[in-house]
């Protein structure tokens, strides 16, 4: 049996409570393409040759963004820290996550065919990375990213976190200034899968509508005595709302996520996905917990390119978050 980690999904039955209503506009798309691009990259210690590839990718696209639409471009960069055990030993690896803030110039969109080329050569004993990538930008205009949204590990908007221990909930605030439509994924890149959170699994949208101006507290069900919804002036939706664990499997020490949050102005549909809760029966409490419905991550960002390519009104805001022991 694979070993996993889970993100569990109680099933809860509640009231949805925000009613909206919602405008819609559309804008031409404008792919730009960036010829081919070539990036240079040294192995750091702390990479694993994967991760430095991966940094070598995106190293390489922020270049040709640059070369397009210059260097007011800002990143974020989260040093990953990985531990697991075997008997008595415990091996630490470290990863690198590099997130571009694509909402201040460009954005990258898609991978031209047969790209990105990576090859790798040893020079003073150092490994280093040639990467070309070539592929297609859009410039972003000033309404992209006009929502916040966030991941908090309880019931308080001061819970604001990157950082989860195993075990804790996973709430998600969300806010726009616009009517549109929300999806949140959950990516894991160790198993290279990605989760469907919201909508939640009985929803049979595949965006769910949310109101301009509305604050919507995610994957919570408040208690009859529970006051802080309407204290904090909160929207909750959904007839079942599905509450969020993330939890470690035995072995692993530290484990890290991506959070993908799309928005848009337009209806937009989701890609396939396959519910695999009967393959882990075992290692779940069947009929308190589940697993959601998920793809491989890879389908995953070839998916989110063939709409986000058709439709320049979905936004796209990604972060990292951090699972680890007690």
């Amino acid at each position: 049996m694979v070993s996993t980690n889970y993100i569990k999904v109680k099933y809860i039955y509640f009231t949805f409570f925000c009613f909206c209503s919602f405008s819609f506009f559309s804008q031409k798309n404008k792919l730009i393409p960036t010829g081919n691009v070539i990036y240079k990259y040294r192995l750091e210690s702390s990479d694993s040759k994967l991760d430095g590839q991966r940094k070598a990718v995106e190293y390489a696209k922020i270049k040709a963004i640059e070369n397009i639409f210059g260097r007011n471009l800002t990143q974020n960069n989260t040093m990953l820290i990985e531990n697991t055990q075997s008997g008595q030993n415990v091996k630490t690896n470290q990863s690198f996550s590099s997130l571009t803030d694509s909402y201040v110039k460009g954005e990258w969109i898609k991978d031209k065919n047969g790209f990105p080329i990576i090859q790798q050569e040893i020079f003073n004993n150092e490994i280093w990375f040639i990467v070309k990538v070539n592929g297609f930008v859009r410039e972003i205009g000033e309404s992209l990213r006009d929502f916040e949204s966030y991941s908090l590990n309880c019931k308080n908007l001061e819970c604001k976190t990157n950082d989860f221990k195993d075990g804790n909930d996973l709430f998600q605030y969300f806010k726009s200034a616009v009517d549109g439509y929300l999806a949140i994924y959950l990516e894991d890149p160790q198993l290279e899968e990605t989760s469907l959170l919201f909508p939640y699994s009985e929803s049979t949208t595949s965006s769910y509508p949310v109101k301009g101006d509305s604050s919507y507290f995610l994957f919570y069900k408040p208690k009859y005595d529970d006051n802080f919804i309407e204290d904090n002036n909160l929207c909750i939706i959904g007839n079942i709302i599905d509450e969020i664990e993330l939890s470690l499997d035995y072995n692993r020490f530290t484990e890290n996520y991506l959070v993908y949050v799309l928005f848009s102005t337009e209806e937009f549909r989701k890609p396939v996905l396959t519910d695999k809760t009967n393959d882990y029966m075992e290692e779940l409490d069947l009929g308190k917990y589940t697993l959601p419905r998920s793809l491989k991550s890879d389908e995953f960002r070839r998916w989110q390119e063939r709409i986000r390519s058709a439709n320049e009104n979905i936004q796209l805001f990604s972060y990292g978050i951090s699972l680890s022991k007690n």
